[in-house]
């Protein structure tokens, strides 16, 4: 006999949720479906590599909706990333567009590249001409800045430490 017990709240009725995945009882185990699903298809998944999604449904456990793949490659198929003609592309995170990674700015150790170099030059111009705001201007046109105001005639002068000594 079945146990009797609260129906599940997953979809179609059975197993558990675990971060979108389904899970479900085998041998007395909660395990992940897609995972099951594969090995009963193509037998034991091997060590490190991960079963993908191709539609993203993380519900959708058909053999023809998974794929098995190394960590990178998932990691880079989440992140926006695609593969042409074997080389993988990568979204810039300012302009939104699909680049090769030639296009993209070298930058230190232990950082993404994330920006193109016409934005990533773009930004560098931006952050110099907030630091210095005459920038760009001519000596000419300096003093087109609004003039310091004058102080207010009831001011008094502060003394110096050594006037004030004396």
């Amino acid at each position: 006999m079945g146990r009797k017990g609260k129906k599940s709240s997953a979809p179609g009725g059975y197993g558990t949720l675990n971060k979108g995945y389904r899970m479900i009882l085998v041998d007395g185990r909660l395990v992940y479906e897609h995972r099951v699903i594969w090995e009963k298809v193509h037998g034991p998944i091997p060590e490190g590599m991960h079963i993908h999604h191709v539609n993203e449904d993380r519900l959708d456990n058909r053999i023809e909706n998974l794929r098995l793949v190394d960590p990178a490659t998932h990691s880079r198929i989440h992140s926006g990333h695609e593969l042409r003609d074997g080389e993988w592309w990568k979204r810039c995170v300012d302009c939104n567009e699909l680049k090769p990674p030639a296009a993209f700015s070298p930058t230190g150790p232990r950082t993404r590249q994330s920006r193109c170099r016409p934005c990533a030059a773009r930004l560098r111009s931006e952050q110099r001409h907030r630091a210095n705001p005459n920038m760009g201007r001519c000596v000419q046109h300096v003093h087109a800045l609004p003039p310091i105001p004058p102080l207010p005639k009831f001011a008094r002068p502060v003394r110096s430490v050594v006037e004030s000594m004396c």
